[in-house]
């Protein structure tokens, strides 16, 4: 699709988006911008992934549930987002998010809807018919229902629940899909819980269909971890915060003992840093210079002592699967990389901390609990001790300058704004 395609599809997302509750057809949408509808039909779907009539329902389905959660009627967002009836809009919705309205709110904090996205612009948007016939590439007919992440409530775009055995996964890029399998097999060997990929009856681990690749994994037994429940300041949270980061280890371990590990992604935490977000920052002006600069300085003094080696680069809540015996697992290894082992203890609690800002009062004894675990197991260097304040803040610059010019994550990124100045007031953080 050339240039001038996508912006006429970006214009019409957002022309969508300010009607969204206008009864508007696909004869008037082609008609606005002079396509026939079935020319509209193809370049709609090229763009974003699904027809244009499922995507506005699926966009009026989370304006109507987050008005819900608000405290509007369910009858009354129902009528205002265009269903006739509160049993047409349950059944919109079950089969979107398989589950009730009602119950959706209960375990999951609702956003208010962002700024739609091209697929090329953000996540895979599959339809259902394209998740089935991928599914049969494993000679299966399961029926699928969608993963949600607790804490926010968010549908993973990428990823579908296959019975209550499977995870079916989806990828734009042969590479990443490739690494993903790779590790996980090489995970299971070490007896580290993750989804184990499954191989068709030719042994065939991986399937494309329509530039998508996809992988079938064996569901970790467990639920996904909800950080909303945490930082109550009980012992249990000091107990989940050392498992953690002892799994932590025991990943950086199995990655670090897999010889030629296919995690083709190096990456300077320190570069990123200097080469990017701190400007990003000093271009936002939300902290004082005299701070950025002393911040700069002394973590560019001590990077240079923190041992690096292969990450999960990304164990935040929605990735973290809990046992019933309360042993940690992991859901994927999408941003897999090498870096500094230090970024994904402190990954780990920033993440949980975003997702649960109103306890942050016992968040610093949550955030020692992770980095105990972690060095009860493989011992933490004084510079890593030393620097594990500087990291998490780090990790606060980095994620506002990603957040920074993405209107979707404007909540998220005002989350993360605030993380970072409590951070900066803390005795433990301080740089001075």
């Amino acid at each position: 699709m050339n240039p001038h395609q996508l912006a006429t599809m970006r214009r019409l997302l957002d022309e969508m988006e300010q009607h969204i509750q206008a009864d508007v057809t696909l004869q008037e949408w082609a008609s606005w911008l002079g396509y026939s509808p079935w020319h509209l039909s193809r370049m709609f779907r090229e763009a974003v992934g699904m027809p244009v009539m499922r995507y506005r329902t699926r966009r009026r389905l989370m304006h109507a549930v987050y008005q819900i959660s608000q405290g509007m009627a369910v009858t009354q967002a129902a009528l205002e987002y265009g269903f006739d009836t509160h049993a047409g809009f349950y059944k919109a919705f079950h089969r979107e998010y398989g589950c009730s309205p009602s119950q959706y709110i209960r375990q999951n904090r609702v956003l208010a809807p962002g700024t739609p996205t091209l697929k090329e612009e953000h996540a895979l948007m599959i339809t259902d018919a394209q998740w089935a016939l991928a599914l049969s590439h494993w000679g299966m007919d399961l029926p699928l229902s969608p993963v949600i992440f607790p804490g926010s409530g968010r549908i993973h775009e990428s990823c579908k629940k296959a019975g209550n055995a499977y995870y079916l996964k989806a990828f734009p890029e042969y590479a990443p899909c490739r690494i993903q399998a790779d590790l996980g097999l090489a995970l299971h060997d070490c007896n580290v819980l993750a989804g184990l990929p499954v191989a068709d009856h030719q042994g065939q681990y991986i399937h494309e269909d329509q530039g998508v690749y996809y992988l079938l994994c064996k569901a970790v037994p467990g639920s996904i971890l909800d950080g909303r429940k945490m930082l109550s300041g009980q012992a249990g949270d000091t107990l989940l915060g050392k498992t953690i980061g002892s799994t932590l280890h025991q990943l950086h371990l199995a990655l670090d003992n897999m010889g030629d590990c296919p995690i083709v992604y190096d990456e300077n935490m320190l570069s990123t840093l200097q080469l990017w977000a701190i400007p990003c920052l000093r271009k936002m002006a939300i902290v004082e210079e005299e701070w950025l600069q002393l911040y700069e300085d002394r973590i560019a003094l001590l990077f240079p002592q923190l041992p690096m080696g292969p990450i999960h680069r990304d164990p935040n809540p929605g990735s973290l699967i809990q046992t019933a015996a309360g042993i940690i697992g992991f859901l994927d290894f999408d941003l897999s990389e090498r870096n500094i082992r230090l970024f994904d203890p402190c990954y780990a609690a920033t993440a949980i901390l975003s997702e649960c800002f109103e306890k942050k009062e016992w968040w610093y004894s949550f955030f020692q609990s992770v980095l105990a675990g972690y060095d009860a197991v493989s011992p933490l260097s004084a510079a890593e001790w030393a620097a594990a304040p500087l990291i998490a803040l780090g990790i606060e610059i980095i994620c506002i300058a990603a957040f920074a010019d993405a209107d979707q994550y404007y909540d998220i990124l005002q989350t993360n704004i605030d993380m970072l100045r409590w951070l900066m007031s803390l005795p433990e953080f301080s740089l001075t």
